[in-house]
């Protein structure tokens, strides 16, 4: 019983991680546009895994859910990627339903990157 018990709690810790949340995503930048005064914005990148979970192709980045110095950074690296067309690395919380909204993690450690 005991042993049923512990594998129950293992397999359960073990599917839990392949439903994670949060998921890096690379590609080229295709679009930035800012969709707010406090310094929100949004991506658009040629990730079709992304861009089939995503509604619009888009993620957005908003200065409520990541800070205003995280949104800063994120943005100056979106904007670096996309000038010296490299790829660009996001993570993204991942939404329950396809097709729906994909915001910039607001847990992650580090929002986006270059590569």
């Amino acid at each position: 019983m005991k042993c049923k018990f512990i594998f129950g709690i293992i397999l359960l810790l073990s599917v839990s991680n392949v439903f994670a949340v949060n998921t890096w995503y690379h590609g080229k930048v295709k679009n930035i546009i800012t969709s707010g005064s406090d310094g929100s914005f949004i991506i658009y990148t040629d990730n079709t895994t992304l861009n089939s979970i995503c509604i619009y192709d888009r993620v957005y980045f908003r200065v409520s859910d990541m800070g205003q110095e995280r949104t800063k950074v994120a943005l100056t690296m979106a904007l670096t990627a996309f000038t010296a067309n490299k790829d660009w690395g996001v993570v993204v919380d991942l939404p329950v339903e396809p097709e729906s909204i994909c915001y910039a993690s607001s847990s992650a450690s580090q929002g986006a990157g270059i590569r």
